[in-house]
């Protein structure tokens, strides 16, 4: 089937309006996308990790470490490289498919092949039949990669967020949780997986179709130095944010990553979810403007803003609760979690801040400049989770929030100088954010401990802490916003509150313009 490669490097794309435009329609159906399967995820882990304890989540957790690596390996940085070149040609598509699928289908292969050996290393037998089902999800998955990649090079995330809503409550709330009702165990969870790759590979080749013709070799070269950077950079990437779960499992058993798995998922997954969407939609719109360092600057302060004012409050106050959120959520045989909650949580707008520079760095074709910081970051957290691991789980993950840390000022400042950002404006959205933040997480804290005393079952303080969270998250936030946005969140929210006519009081307007102007 042809492609029609006009319509995806046009800068309009499929949809009228100018790239500004087409940003925040995408950032739009991405957010709505991202509460959809926050909630999906939220209710599917929390039954399944009741169903099924810390062991087969552990087993799984070695299983996803293990296929993590090897799809990185098979895509090969070329579904970013689709995405960033300017002008694409279908055999540049043709070769992508083909070596994208040739390669996970060899490396699947070897993975199945290998699995003893893994099984092995990490001390449980049991696991080689997991190993080698969960190898079949990495073929599966590759033939959603091109797809995905042509939609995300246009824009249309309204379709992504689509196909991969339905995909994960077909796959986990559906099959997960039927299967593990069933008495499945570890195969609940690989099921779900490989359920969800399917569905989302069907849905995602029908919003964009390719031709399916094998073709090896194309025509120049700059597809694949900048997908050769990207796998460079993936793999160091992988490295930093997964070492972690697979030495644990290693030197401190499939028990003890099964603790340390589902409190970091429990963080990460509300995380990646706030950056991927940014993170998408960031490399798509400067990839497209690359050449102007000025707007990406603008882009750029805007997002850490946005990114810092949701995530520190969120995460600090779910550290400071992690006895609360643990116990309600995933019940009394889940107590060793608890230490690990509040390290993890802090990592989290750590990790935010710095996501969002990497998607700049790879549209302006600098994946380099990120390789070379995950590289060292890799070998820092190689050591650290060695030293740490000898005293205990708890000490581990307080060495892998100073290692995200170190990581994002890092990071950060590398992209400043790219963009010739001065350090103290990223730092500006700090100085409301941070005190706000521990205020709201201190009263929090006061509230929760107080009806602890008065024996209040955990369900009902976690409730209440949400529902307490909220208003003073909204309420306080609507007091504070003068010294909580910086200039250009506050001209986009100002641009927002005055378009919309109807649908907001002339009050609420009015005290938004007295404070942002």
């Amino acid at each position: 089937m042809p492609v029609d490669t006009d319509r995806m490097d046009t800068p309009a794309g499929p949809r009228p309006g100018t790239l500004s435009e087409r940003v925040l329609a995408a950032a739009k159906w991405n957010y709505l996308g991202v509460a959809a399967r926050v909630l999906a995820q939220f209710i599917a882990q929390i039954v399944l990790a009741r169903l099924l304890g810390p062991v087969p989540y552990g087993m799984f957790g070695v299983c996803l470490v293990s296929v993590g690596v090897v799809s990185i390996v098979s895509e090969m940085g070329l579904g970013p490289a689709l995405v960033q070149k300017k002008a694409l040609a279908e055999a540049d598509i043709r070769v992508a498919f083909t070596r994208i699928v040739a390669a996970s289908a060899g490396l699947a292969l070897l993975l199945a092949l290998v699995a003893p050996l893994l099984a092995q290393f990490f001390g449980d037998p049991a696991l080689t039949w997991p190993l080698r089902g969960i190898a079949l999800s990495v073929v599966i998955q590759s033939f959603s990669v091109v797809p995905l990649s042509l939609l995300k090079r246009r824009l249309e995330f309204r379709t992504v967020q689509i196909a991969q809503v339905a995909s994960y409550v077909t796959g986990f709330v559906l099959v997960g949780i039927g299967l593990a009702l069933a008495g499945a165990g570890v195969w609940s969870l690989i099921g779900a997986l490989g359920t969800q790759y399917l569905m989302e590979a069907v849905l995602l080749y029908r919003a964009a179709p390719h031709t399916l013709r094998p073709l090896l070799v194309a025509e120049g070269r700059a597809l694949q130095s900048f997908a050769g950077r990207v796998l460079l950079t993936n793999l160091s990437n992988w490295v930093s944010e997964n070492l972690d779960n697979l030495l644990v499992g290693r030197l401190l058993g499939v028990q003890a990553l099964g603790f340390y798995s589902v409190s970091y998922n429990l963080m990460r997954t509300p995380a990646n979810h706030m950056v991927v969407t940014l993170q998408q939609v960031l490399f798509s719109a400067s990839a497209r403007v690359q050449d102007d360092a000025a707007a990406l600057g603008r882009a750029y302060l805007l997002a850490l803003n946005l990114v810092l004012l949701v995530s520190l409050p969120t995460f600090i106050a779910a550290g400071v609760l992690s006895e609360t959120v643990v116990v309600a959520l995933y019940g009394q045989k889940w107590l060793a979690a608890i230490p690990l909650l509040l390290p993890l949580a802090l990592a989290m707008p750590v990790h935010a801040a710095m996501a969002i520079a990497g998607p700049i760095l790879w549209g302006c074709g600098m994946v380099g400049k990120e390789l070379k910081v995950q590289f060292w970051i890799a070998l820092l957290l190689i050591g650290a989770i060695f030293v740490s691991a000898r005293f205990s789980l708890e000490v581990l993950a307080w060495s892998v929030f100073g290692v995200y840390l170190v990581r994002a000022v890092w990071i950060t400042s590398v992209l400043l100088r790219v963009l010739d950002v001065p350090a103290h404006a990223a730092l500006a959205p700090l100085r409301g954010t941070l005190p706000f933040s521990l205020a709201v997480a201190a009263t929090l804290f006061a509230a929760d401990h107080g009806l602890q005393m008065l024996g209040i079952l955990a369900q009902l303080r976690l409730a209440f802490a949400l529902t307490l969270g909220a208003a003073l998250a909204l309420g306080g936030g609507l007091l504070c916003i003068r010294f909580l946005v910086g200039p250009d969140l506050a001209r986009v929210l100002l641009r927002y509150t005055n378009q919309e006519t109807g649908s907001l009081p002339r009050w609420f307007k009015r005290y938004l313009n007295e404070q942002l102007t």
